[in-house]
């Protein structure tokens, strides 16, 4: 969402103050969430949601302990989201794409390193997972510094654009609304597969990440 209206703003010709106003607006519901997220109290909701989903009782700590890393260190993929996601709203789609290759190719050699040399199971997967995503962030980073800097704000730029609120509103309760019906099927489908059982669900989650 923040990603259309800076494109909208830099589209349109607008200066380097209006185009980085919009950092303010959605900084502050991201560190909620990530607050929310990384809270002692939330770990135990996600081992009722995963027995809500008739998730089977073999898989259910690995689970469990993958789903934790990636809520822990889950700032890195909203930090990689932002970074591709205003590169992109300049126009410039090819290095969030490089960079999306990069991290894929990285995930794969990490999963191999840290589940069949290290022997860290389910767990190795995820924080594979974050470390491709932290390099990929860094990479992102590094070419904004070097080659966007528009798109880096001073003190002075997180100031409060009211007038914007209105429009980051319509587009934020149809983009919610929208992602929950497709997050809904998500979990309606997901609690049909695990009543298949881990070698189904594997299988699955193998597709969902190739397709993906």
């Amino acid at each position: 969402m923040t990603g259309c209206i800076i494109w909208q703003r830099s589209g349109s010709g607008e200066n380097y103050e209006r185009i980085t106003g919009q950092y303010d607006q959605r900084l502050h519901p991201k560190v909620s969430a990530y607050l929310f997220a990384t809270n002692p109290d939330v770990e135990p909701v996600s081992a009722v949601m995963m027995r809500l989903l008739k998730t089977p009782e073999e898989i259910l700590a690995e689970s469990y302990s993958y789903i934790s890393v990636l809520t822990i260190f889950i700032g890195v993929m909203f930090a990689y989201n932002l970074c591709a996601g205003l590169l992109r709203a300049i126009g410039n789609s090819l290095m969030p794409l490089l960079f999306l290759i990069f991290s894929s190719i990285g995930n794969v050699l990490l999963d191999l390193l840290f589940i069949t040399q290290f022997d860290m199971g389910i767990r190795g997967a995820a924080i594979a997972t974050v470390v491709a995503q932290g390099i990929s962030v860094l990479l992102c980073i590094f070419y904004i510094l070097r080659h966007a800097a528009v798109l880096v704000p001073e003190r002075r730029h997180f100031a409060a654009w009211k007038h914007l609120y209105g429009e980051l509103l319509s587009q934020g309760i149809s983009m919610g609304i929208m992602n929950a019906v497709v997050c809904s099927g998500t979990v309606i489908l997901q609690r049909a597969i695990n009543h298949l059982g881990a070698v189904y669900i594997a299988c699955q989650a193998t597709a969902r990440k190739l397709r993906s």
